[in-house]
């Protein structure tokens, strides 16, 4: 699908009202549900989103524009190199040392004296400008819906690592024998809740996921309820699981900004379509299901 220029024009200006918005606050603390109301996004995606078309999570990114602005002060104006820390966020003159000297090569000192700051750097507010890889269209994506699906599921204790889903997994098969379906098809299935590239790893929701007929009743550590249906981007990704993250953020940025949809507030599916235990790493197959909708 050739990226449509409206959709993209549509995200670029929604993103920068969000960065224009933290540029007049940056000084105050951000909440997401304040920023994904901005951007007209969902708010379960909006991390997602913002990290993958901007480059960095939220917070990062308003540390960086907090520390871009101290270096300005630092050589336009007299106050001390503690007031100018302070001002960016940091308790310690030392914690915004090291902040400073990660981001600037050199300490916040160092750097007055030698006026290193490019008045040009800071535009006010900055703006982003969004494109697409065209080396990287993404083909294959198809919309597709389904239909609400019953499904039994346990929670991985240890979030995304692969030895949390493992046991996520041990804990799902043994009911999942014992209940096996009759009425609807088979289907394995992931459910991921957080972008593990601003939520930390062992704290990201995962729920390993069977399809059972209705009516199945939950035991012990394995949860029953209804999975919601609706309209799906699906994208065929082949390689190692840990790759997943990867092709997440490359179907966000090359694909969904120009394609005429937006996410809506349900998690992405994961269907897997190879025995992981048979299969050798690089020739696994997972259909990445996005939930989505048409930009009104």
């Amino acid at each position: 699908m050739r990226p449509q220029p409206e959709t993209l024009k549509d995200y670029q200006r929604r993103l920068n009202k969000v960065i224009s918005h933290l540029w007049h606050h940056l000084d105050e603390e951000h909440d997401l549900a304040t920023l994904a109301g901005i951007a007209c996004f969902s708010l379960f995606h909006f991390h997602r989103i913002f990290r993958a078309l901007v480059g960095e999570p939220v917070g990062a990114y308003v540390n960086r524009l907090r520390l871009e602005r101290a270096a300005q002060e630092l050589v336009s104006g007299g106050r001390s190199v503690t007031d100018i820390g302070l001002d960016a966020g940091f308790q310690s003159p030392a914690a915004f040392s090291r902040a400073f000297t990660r981001r600037f090569g050199s300490s916040p000192t160092d750097f007055r004296k030698q006026g290193k700051a490019n008045r040009a750097e800071l535009v006010h507010p900055p703006r982003i400008v969004l494109t697409t890889n065209e080396e990287d269209e993404m083909e294959g994506v198809r919309i597709v819906e389904l239909e609400a699906m019953t499904i039994a599921y346990a929670h991985s204790p240890q979030g995304y690592r692969q030895e949390g889903i493992n046991v996520a997994w041990q804990k799902l098969m043994p009911f999942y024998w014992k209940h096996r379906p009759t009425k609807v098809a088979e289907a394995c299935l992931g459910l991921s809740w957080d972008d593990p590239k601003v939520v930390e790893v062992d704290r990201c929701r995962y729920e390993a996921a069977m399809a059972v007929d209705e009516g199945t009743k939950p035991e012990g550590e394995v949860g029953v309820r209804r999975l919601t249906g609706g309209t799906f981007a699906v994208y065929r990704h082949v390689g190692p699981y840990s790759g997943l993250s990867e092709t997440y953020d490359r179907l966000i940025k090359n694909w969904l900004a120009g394609s005429g949809y937006q996410m809506r507030d349900e998690p992405c599916l994961e269907f897997y379509r190879s025995d992981p235990e048979n299969t050798p790493p690089e020739e696994l197959v997972t259909d990445i299901h996005l939930p989505v909708e048409k930009v009104s």
